[in-house]
């Protein structure tokens, strides 16, 4: 067993169950269930999340997906958008590796049973804010979040390769004395009256999802509470970019006005 640092409990006075995994995935929206999917063609999988698969941003989102798939468009044009909408903030080599990896991507999805809107069996696409030419898919009209974690946890749970725990709340990464992580300690609400729970891991990925919850005023639903920054802090990782936030326009503050 790794020798391990010990930040909010003493782990050797405590009574845990321990697991093992190849490939450990905290977090189990878009970014979680698909890390977990490519994982799974290599290696053993475990997702952990600390509500129902069902409950992430990604889940409640209603926005569409930004994507090339018009002829008329181009990468050039799409990473040229995203830099200048970005005030020159946005990291180049990060736009154009993730603009150009976007029609596979969606055909994937396409695929695997994503319901995506189509006109004459092509995904429709809609003209939208920050954009020259019409890129954005949607999905039964506004719940594309919906639509797509849906696919994503049907293609998770045929997979045999990926164990699913949910209502698992982590608590802490673990590392080792060369700071590397193996692995996390957590609550398993499943286990009678609840129980502490180590699942050490050769590779862990962390997909928690943003903070919303951190603000009296947000979209973001209850689970968002920003526990996979603070682990990460407390581990000794590298935060950047702390400063961007996303608020959707219907929860601008505006004194004495009600929240639509």
């Amino acid at each position: 067993m790794p020798e391990f640092r010990r930040y909010l409990v003493n782990i050797d006075s405590i009574s845990t169950h321990q697991l093992f995994a190849d490939c450990l995935v905290i977090g189990a929206g878009i970014a979680g269930l698909r890390a977990a999917i490519e994982a799974a063609e290599r290696c053993n999988v475990i997702i952990v999340c600390k509500d129902t698969l069902e409950n992430s941003n990604t889940w409640k989102a209603q926005g569409g997906i930004a994507s090339v798939l018009d002829k008329a468009d181009t990468f050039e044009l799409h990473i040229a958008d995203t830099i200048n909408t970005g005030c020159g903030m946005s990291d180049e080599g990060v736009v154009s590796f993730v603009v150009r990896q976007g029609p596979e991507l969606i055909e994937q999805l396409l695929s695997w049973g994503t319901e995506f809107d189509l006109i004459d069996g092509r995904i429709a696409t809609t003209l939208e804010g920050g954009h020259s030419l019409p890129r954005i898919a949607h999905a039964h009209g506004d719940e594309t979040g919906r639509i797509i974690a849906e696919a994503l946890i049907r293609k998770v749970r045929q997979n045999s390769n990926i164990r699913i725990i949910e209502n698992f709340y982590s608590i802490d990464l673990l590392t080792n004395d060369g700071n590397e992580c193996v692995g996390i300690i957590g609550y398993d609400k499943h286990r009678p009256h609840g129980a502490d729970q180590i699942i050490w891991a050769a590779n862990t990925i962390l997909a928690t999802g943003g903070a919303g919850q951190l603000y009296r005023e947000t979209t973001n639903p209850e689970v968002a509470t920003g526990d996979g920054i603070a682990m990460a802090y407390r581990a000794g990782a590298i935060l950047q970019d702390m400063e961007f936030m996303q608020f959707h326009p219907t929860t601008l503050y505006i004194a004495g006005a009600s929240r639509p």
